[in-house]
């Protein structure tokens, strides 16, 4: 019998790679919708919006409160603002650029992209600072990643698909963003290196990201869609993905004391 040991230093690379390929098994799960059926990819980007926001408001925001007890609140408000002035900010640049080129009219969402990149940065910081704190714990937070990052990239995808790309592009543009996690590995570790530890500063930064991707990207795209016949279940699907995420945070995870 073959019995295979990793060594606790290559946990962080292993969770990071798992982490890194999610976002495929959303393109999978994308690819076999028909998308000609409006009700059913409307519902579908309904659900992952529900998840989405279920996951920032039940998982992501009480658990920067509980790993940020000694932060100073003014301090934790200030990065959440940062990681929403940042993506204002490149998409005021981004208009500009195309007001140059095209009127300002652009049907490509460079936004999401950039976002969806930054944000990855983030976690892979961290996963690096979870994984030094404790191997459970870092675990605890690549499962906590991977519920909120498979959602995102199936919202990710379909407003890809809806702006006229491909299935299998939209999958590989999300996918190649998204591996802004192993910069952010490589960041983590060299910034443990030279023993700089803003890594609690790190979950106010992401969960400004992800409320400004949800708001101002995933919500009107949903909203502009959901007109008529699809009003109601788009409704029903949205507040299944909150219950889905409710659920598994209170009966399996136990919630945060």
């Amino acid at each position: 019998m073959v019995t295979i040991r990793l060594n606790t230093q290559h946990l962080p690379l292993l969770s990071i790679l798992i982490l890194t390929f999610a976002p495929l098994v959303g393109g999978v799960f994308f690819f076999f919708l028909p998308t000609k059926s409006k009700i059913i990819v409307n519902s579908i980007l309904a659900l992952s919006l529900g998840i989405f926001l279920g996951q920032l408001f039940l998982h992501h925001i009480p658990e920067w409160l509980h790993f940020s007890k000694n932060i100073n609140p003014f301090q934790s408000s200030i990065f959440l603002g940062f990681g929403v002035l940042v993506l204002m900010g490149f998409e005021l640049l981004q208009e500009v650029i195309f007001s140059k080129h095209d009127g300002g009219e652009t049907s490509f969402p460079v936004t999401i992209l950039f976002g969806n990149f930054f944000h990855s940065l983030m976690d892979g910081i961290l996963v690096v600072y979870s994984f030094q704190l404790s191997v459970e714990v870092g675990w605890l937070v690549c499962v906590g990643i991977l519920m909120h990052e498979l959602p995102k990239s199936i919202s990710f995808i379909s407003i890809f698909v809806y702006s006229g790309i491909g299935k299998i592009k939209s999958t590989f543009f999300v996918f190649i963003s998204g591996m802004g996690i192993l910069w952010g590995m490589s960041l983590g570790k060299v910034m443990s290196y030279l023993k700089i530890d803003h890594a609690d500063n790190v979950f106010p930064i992401s969960t400004g990201i992800l409320l400004f991707l949800a708001l101002s990207k995933i919500y009107p795209e949903v909203r502009s869609k959901t007109k008529g016949e699809l009003l109601i279940p788009s409704l029903l699907f949205f507040f299944l993905g909150l219950g889905i995420v409710y659920t598994i945070r209170n009966f399996f995870s136990g919630g945060y004391e």
